[in-house]
């Protein structure tokens, strides 16, 4: 339940970021990869959920949490990251 749920709220962040940077004043490249650096970290953190889900049964909480830690670790600072691309360029346009 918790991958299904992460997974529709960063799909809806992911396509409200990607259209708020392609209306912003910067770069092809920048909204490029910011797009891109949240998709991917958008796709890969739910699947962690999952994945953490699949693994309890077999290894207990604990034992599943630290399996899914690699891939929770690989994807929120991708989110992150296109987060702060995002922000900068609409703090940069408002105050210009």
């Amino acid at each position: 339940v918790r991958g299904h749920a992460h997974w529709m709220g960063l799909g809806i962040l992911s396509i409200c970021l990607s259209l708020m940077l392609a209306f912003l004043d910067a770069p092809a490249r920048v909204k490029t990869l910011g797009s891109a650096v949240i998709g991917i970290g958008a796709l890969i953190y739910p699947v962690s959920w999952i994945y953490m889900g699949f693994k309890t049964t077999a290894l207990g909480i604990e034992a599943s949490q630290e399996a899914a830690l690699p891939f929770v670790a690989f994807s929120v600072p991708f989110v992150l990251f296109g987060l702060i691309i995002c922000l900068y360029y609409l703090i940069r346009q408002t105050f210009r």
